[in-house]
């Protein structure tokens, strides 16, 4: 009988957590570094957009203008 037999029948497993295994941080490294490639692309594309949002705002701040105005005028406030 060796020194590592258990008499109950129970295998061995680690007590260690996923994350904290070789397969863990070769995976946590993967993560850190693809979410920072990612964003950096990203980053980019999103910049390049947020230049035309005030030109896309404008016909959307319009629509709601006209509306609050036409509601503004409604006899059935004027009650």
């Amino acid at each position: 009988m060796s020194m590592h037999d258990h008499s109950d029948g129970e295998s061995e497993t680690p007590h260690g957590s996923f994350l904290t295994s070789r397969a863990g941080l070769v995976f946590i490294g993967f993560a850190i570094i693809a979410g920072a490639l990612l964003f950096t692309e990203h980053r980019a594309h999103v910049l390049g957009l947020l230049i035309w949002l005030p030109l896309l705002a404008c016909p959307v701040c319009t629509e709601n203008l006209i509306r609050v105005d036409a509601v503004m005028e409604s006899p059935k406030l004027a009650e």
